[in-house]
């Protein structure tokens, strides 16, 4: 076997969304352990014609193949030739290790590829960064859905020589059975140094990402992944201070049509938030360099422990302190007056508003010098995981 990594599952390589970013980074930090990496994911600019496309590419020295995107509800559940053109791939490179992140189909996938890879004396790792509920879609979509990711989670990730997980949480799921685990948050391969504005601005506070479905009206906030909708009602508190609050990932129309009580309290606060919608990650990236908060509110629950904000890395290594709720494993690697601020958990909302207060009454040179400690002190740099995964790779 060679020293070699297929890295195969639900991401699109290498930084066309959050989960090819997380095993991009992943790696980089596999190839500084000595192993070449080779990925296979999914792609939504690539047509699938009457035969399946793979299509292979290259990014900074990794190889990496692409599937077609599923669209429809067969393209998740039929899987025949994605396996076999997997399998292809994995005797042509004859590696040492398999890692699964989640499957590009369902978890009958990934069962058949572990199965596989045991017959052939393949080490498997799986790579487990969320633990979803089933929130939208139809009852029986939901019902499928729900099926799925358990077996997958419980069973499947639990049968191979290994995981890699993104939190404690998850880490202490799978060492209860017995499994040799491996916490890797989001990493960063480099920090960059905010934008220093020549001219005075208000305290700059900004929002990126998805914090729930927007189709429509959803009464249980419990399933929102982020709550955008307390951090707007913690600013509203605040409005008579001199800051800004702007948003990408969702639109004020399709933020209404999901929290229509909001209304009123949006149109009072119109000279201080601003709805951008969805943009491409640079523009996020160059306004991100021109903020000085990143804000995530987060409800405490099995989502919002099992998984971990790669937001949160972004912000940090560009230079940029955050705002966040206690979940996850955040408390390892925010500290308050260093890199951001952990403020009070939801259910103590004046807290939150005099914390989020004393954050914007701090000023510009406060922020930028939280600003510097990001930077100079990023907890989530590739080299400060090595040590941990040599050690892993070694055990299995």
């Amino acid at each position: 076997m060679k020293k070699n990594i297929i890295y195969i599952g639900n991401f699109s390589f290498p930084k066309e969304n959050s989960s090819g970013i997380r095993v991009l980074n992943n790696g980089y930090l596999f190839r500084a352990l000595g192993y070449e990496v080779t990925f296979i994911g999914l792609s939504k600019s690539i047509e699938k014609s009457t035969k399946l496309n793979l299509t292979l590419s290259n990014y900074d020295g990794f190889s990496y193949y692409s599937f077609p995107y599923p669209k429809k509800i067969t393209d998740w559940i039929f899987f025949k030739e994605q396996l076999q053109q997997t399998i292809e791939i994995i005797k042509q490179n004859q590696p040492s290790i398999v890692v699964a992140y989640g499957s590009i189909s369902n978890s009958f996938f990934t069962l058949y590829l572990n199965n596989w890879c045991k017959k052939n004396k393949i080490k498997i790792i799986h790579d487990c960064v969320d633990w979803l509920p089933s929130a939208s879609g139809g009852l029986a979509f939901k019902i499928g859905k729900h099926i799925d990711t358990e077996i997958h989670k419980r069973y499947i990730n639990a049968s191979g020589d290994g995981v890699i997980t993104v939190s404690n949480y998850l880490s202490n799921y799978y060492i209860k059975k017995g499994c040799k685990t491996l916490t890797i948050p989001p990493l960063s391969k480099e920090s960059h140094l905010k934008t220093t504005p020549t001219e005075e601005k208000p305290i700059t506070i900004i929002y990126a990402g998805f914090p729930f479905p927007t189709t429509r009206k959803i009464k249980d906030k419990s399933f929102f992944k982020d709550r955008l909708d307390i951090a707007i009602e913690i600013l509203s508190k605040v409005n008579n201070h001199n800051f800004v609050f702007n948003i990408f990932g969702i639109s004020k129309e399709d933020y209404l049509k999901v929290i229509p009580e909001h209304f009123n309290l949006i149109n009072t606060m119109n000279s201080k938030v601003f709805f951008h919608g969805i943009v491409n990650n640079d523009d996020v990236i160059k306004n991100l360099l021109e903020s000085d908060y990143f804000i995530l509110i987060r409800d405490k629950n099995k989502m919002t422990q099992a998984g971990f904000p790669s937001k949160i890395t972004e912000a940090i290594s560009h230079g940029i302190p955050v705002i966040v709720t206690d979940t996850s494993d955040l408390k390892e690697y925010i500290f308050n007056r260093e890199n951001g601020y952990i403020i009070s958990d939801n259910d103590k909302k004046e807290n939150q508003i005099k914390e989020i207060e004393e954050i914007i009454n701090n000023g510009k040179d406060h922020a930028d010098a939280l600003s510097k400690n990001c930077v100079e002190k990023n907890p989530f740099l590739i080299d400060k995981f090595r040590s941990n995964a040599k050690s892993f790779i070694e055990s299995i």
